[in-house]
Parts: C-alpha cells; structure tokens; sequence
C-alpha cells in the first residue's frame, strides 16, 4: 500500500446503504470528487478510488480509500445483512390478525402480515427486504410487541380526562 493513499471516514444512513447514492468529498488541494455508493453496500465496507489522488515525490499516485459506516437508524437495528424491529400490535390485532403499515428502511412503505393469534415477542419475517449482500439478501425481522393498558395510560396520559381515566382502571 502506497504510504501516501488517503484514508476517508464517511457516515452514511441506512436508507443510503440499501438504495445507494452519491456524495462528495473534498481533497486537501481543494479539488472535489463525487464518490457513488451502490444499493448494498454493509458497515464497514471500504470503497476504493485507484489513483486518484496527488502524485507523490515518487510520481505515483496514491489511491483514496472511503470507510463507510452505516449510522444508526431510529426504527431498524443492522445485524449482518439482515434488519432488526419492533412492531406494536394490540390486543385485538394480536388476536385476530392485521396488517400494519410501517416505514421501510429504504423509505418506502413496507405491508407487514401480523398473523391470528400472535403472542409478545412472536417474529414476522418479511423476506429479502433487508441489506443486499454479494452472496445473500437480508430478511427483515419484526418483534412483535402488543401493547397492554398500563404502557397505553403511560404514553397517553396528558390526553385522557380524569373521567376517562377512571375508566381504564
């Protein structure tokens, strides 16, 4: 390795991992370089940019090498190539079964099946929607979390009346 490359750090979101995208970065001779990410790239993963920077008392040029890390996202959690979630049911949704729409983690709408009779802590899998790797794609897995009234008083109570409230007692 050539002792005059340039390393780079860049966080990217999760949605860049999966969908891809580009993004500049600047040299310390003020020259500016657009770097593309392709759709699945992982954390970690190094992209390489052969001979491209400045010529060193050698005359050969150095390449520039980009670590990529994948920031943390408010919803899904990583785990190799595959994405990691809670899904919050009711009750009567875990009981008799529902669909339920959430964000996916390349920002389109993702239709998750919860199916009857799911219990806390039961998984939905929704098959290769996670990361793309080289060799594999990722699944995304839901836990399923059913809310129950004392989570529900906790979250809700500056919107509930003192009537109300009696009520869910």
């Amino acid at each position: 390795m050539n002792k005059n490359n340039i390393i780079y750090h860049k966080n990217i979101t999760l949605e860049q991992a999966l969908s891809g995208g580009n993004f500049f970065i600047y040299l310390d001779n003020g020259k500016k370089v657009k770097v593309n990410i392709h759709p699945g790239v992982n954390n970690g993963q190094i992209i390489r940019l052969k001979d491209f920077g400045d010529l060193s008392d050698t005359e050969i040029k150095s390449d520039i090498f980009i670590e990529l890390k994948v920031l943390d996202h408010p919803l899904y959690k990583i785990q190799g190539v595959d994405l990691h979630a809670p899904l919050v049911v009711t009750p009567a949704e875990a009981q008799i079964g529902c669909s339920k729409t959430m964000p996916g983690p390349d920002g389109k709408k993702l239709t998750v099946a919860v199916p009857a009779g799911s219990k806390h802590g039961n998984k939905v899998i929704v098959e290769n929607a996670g990361i793309s790797g080289k060799d594999e794609t990722g699944n995304i897995h839901f836990e399923i979390l059913i809310e129950d009234i004392a989570s529900f008083k906790t979250i809700y109570q500056s919107f509930i009346s003192p009537n109300e409230n009696n009520t869910l007692n």
